[in-house]
């Protein structure tokens, strides 16, 4: 699945979670479930680096979201803090981002079973690889496509319709540091965004940025 499927399955699920369109914690946990993606970064600098590597079984993955946590503790303890969000809570939302990306993962296609170690989900105590042709007898490239267009349809319709045309939520309020601030107090709104809520955002949009063009250069 790409990078952009695994946001928009997080948001959705922060959206059943009952958090709002424009909170904070949707756009947390849709970068959770894109997180494991950008081993591709690396890849692309160190040819000795594998995507989907360690970062796509439950140990490696778990570790990498506990570093995402930590780090955002750390970058936004002050807007945290009057959030009411504890580091309980954002680990529950990074949990739940590990897992969608896993279980979308499960649509990916190796063509190369056994020889090539890519999502190894319970690595080191099983060396099942959870691409869909290592699971099942006969899948083929074309089933893979087939899995990643109907799922971003789904996801697009949930968003685009569901949540947007029919719920009246716009989900590029995710994206929006402001209204992060405004629903963390109401005093706040209608107030620019604390630089750090800034700097947040437009860390992970420069992350996104590079991981396409790794992508499209690949």
């Amino acid at each position: 699945m790409n990078i952009a499927t695994h946001f928009g399955a997080g948001y959705l699920a922060a959206r059943c979670l009952r958090c709002g369109s424009g909170r904070f914690e949707t756009f947390f946990l849709g970068a959770a479930a894109a997180l494991p993606d950008l081993d591709a970064l690396p890849e692309g600098l160190f040819r000795s680096f594998e995507h989907a590597g360690i970062t796509h079984t439950v140990i490696g993955g778990a570790a990498l979201e506990g570093i995402f946590v930590v780090a955002t503790l750390l970058a936004l303890r002050g807007f945290l803090r009057s959030a009411g969000i504890g580091a309980a809570r954002l680990a529950a939302l990074a949990a739940a981002g590990l897992l969608v990306h896993l279980v979308l993962d499960v649509g990916t296609f190796s063509g190369a079973c056994g020889v090539r170690r890519a999502h190894i989900y319970f690595w080191p105590l099983w060396d099942q690889s959870f691409h869909m042709d290592c699971l099942w007898a006969g899948v083929e490239r074309w089933h893979r496509v087939l899995v990643e267009a109907v799922v971003s349809a789904a996801l697009a319709a949930g968003i685009v319709v569901v949540d947007w045309g029919i719920r009246k939520n716009n989900p590029i309020h995710a994206f929006d540091p402001r209204r992060w601030a405004a629903s963390a107090s109401p005093s706040c709104a209608g107030r620019a965004a604390p630089p750090a809520l800034v700097a947040y955002i437009v860390f992970f949009a420069v992350l996104a940025v590079l991981y396409a063009g790794l992508a499209f250069l690949s």
